[in-house]
């Protein structure tokens, strides 16, 4: 299984809820490659649902030095300032998450999260907005390349029958 394989698979194990299993690739992965940024912030998801705020953090920040533009970490770092209390600090990676990804809607979900527990309704609002508008253009996104597919092999087929009835038509004498 190569690296992207194995990847999948540990992220498919997280989402089961295989905590062990999954850490257990991911750390595979790193001992084979090292600078893994992905698998570094998904180590560092680990830690935080298992309640081991400080470790996730340091795999946020290691993953972010890595890779200064990876958002997943970005926003997973001020999820854990969120956390802690550190509202500042939780802001200012929102910030830069959307920043550099303005259409990553896991950052306005959890902003949204922010602005609810301080009774900042308006802010909340724009964020749970911004998170429905970036997660629907997510969604056909990932579904143009299904619809491309269907179109391009659509286009085969058209381009083969004319090929066929082309040649057809030169063998008995007549063009198209």
């Amino acid at each position: 299984m190569n690296i992207s394989e194995s990847y999948q698979e540990a992220c498919r194990l997280l989402k089961q809820n295989r905590k062990e299993a999954s850490k257990k690739i991911f750390e595979s992965i790193l001992a084979e490659k090292p600078g893994h940024f992905e698998s570094i912030n998904k180590l560092g998801t680990i830690y935080a649902i298992q309640g081991e705020l400080d470790d996730a953090k340091n795999m946020y920040l290691k993953a972010l030095e890595i890779n200064p533009d990876y958002v997943p970490a970005l926003c997973n770092l001020a999820n854990i300032y969120n956390q802690n209390g550190d509202f500042e600090n939780a802001l200012k990676y929102y910030s830069i998450s959307i920043e550099k990804d303005s259409k990553y809607p896991m950052t306005y979900y959890n902003l949204s999260v922010l602005y609810k527990s301080h009774k900042d309704y308006d802010n909340y609002l724009k964020c749970i907005n911004q998170y429905k508008k970036s997660l629907k253009n997510q969604i056909d996104q990932e579904d143009k390349p299904k619809i491309l597919k269907g179109r391009s092999r659509t286009l085969i087929i058209a381009a083969l029958i004319f090929i066929v009835m082309f040649i057809f038509s030169i063998i008995r004498g007549r063009y198209i």
